[in-house]
């Protein structure tokens, strides 16, 4: 579980998702770039679209209000890419 504090934190009484971990996903899209360089400039493309989609699901799992999250990415593509990056809280 993340400390609360930031939007992806697991409020108390609620379990951690047991879906893939950021860092999961981050190392899977990092390898599939690799493997299809062309697929960058799609990635940036649709960023901002991943983020919105992100945000409904971040609310649904923790039930927090989709305005609790920042209305575009606190991050850049290349910070979301980074295996060592986190968002400030």
């Amino acid at each position: 579980m993340r400390p609360c504090g930031s939007p992806t934190c697991t409020p108390p009484g609620k379990q951690a998702s047991k879906s893939v971990s950021p860092w999961e996903h981050r190392r899977r899209l990092r390898q599939a770039l690799e493997e299809s360089p062309s697929l960058k400039p799609y990635f940036y493309e649709v960023f901002g679209l991943c983020y919105e989609d992100a945000k409904l699901l971040a609310a649904d799992e923790t039930e927090l209000e989709v305005a609790t999250f920042p209305e575009q990415a606190p991050f850049t593509p290349e910070q979301a890419l980074n295996p060592d990056f986190l968002p400030k809280s």
